[in-house]
């Protein structure tokens, strides 16, 4: 049996982690999304720019909902580290209700941005 890359093996490691990961190229095309992630927000197609991302939950931030470009990945991928940001979500696929704390930072190699990375942490669920 082949031994598993190293991006598999951290791939491997990030489905474990008691938090969202999602990860996004420059363009925000989602690259890799960590299992508690998808129990969060439903089946999130990889392929999706950032206009597309309020199709997968809605996001709002003391009382008003997020355009795209409010997102914390999307601010990641425009070089802002985003710290503890708390939205409340309503999940399209899952129809869940909670309210995480987000994390974004930018992803750099060799001083160019190749990605951003963001981290859902659950603060609560809501009642539906």
């Amino acid at each position: 049996m082949p031994a598993k890359s190293t991006i598999d093996k951290l791939a491997s490691l990030l489905d474990t982690a008691p938090y969202g990961v999602i990860i996004g190229d420059p363009k925000g095309r989602m690259l890799f999304i960590n299992k508690f992630a998808i129990q969060l927000y439903g089946q999130i197609h990889k392929s999706k720019t950032p206009q597309d991302w309020p199709s997968h939950a809605e996001a709002f931030s003391k009382g008003h909902r997020l355009m795209p470009n409010d997102y914390p990945l999307f601010r990641a991928l425009q070089g802002e580290t985003v710290t503890d940001m708390e939205l409340d979500i309503i999940g399209h696929d899952t129809g869940n209700r909670f309210v995480i704390a987000v994390t974004a930072h930018p992803l750099h190699e060799d001083g160019e941005l190749i990605g951003a990375m963001s981290i859902h942490r659950l603060v609560r669920t809501k009642d539906t």
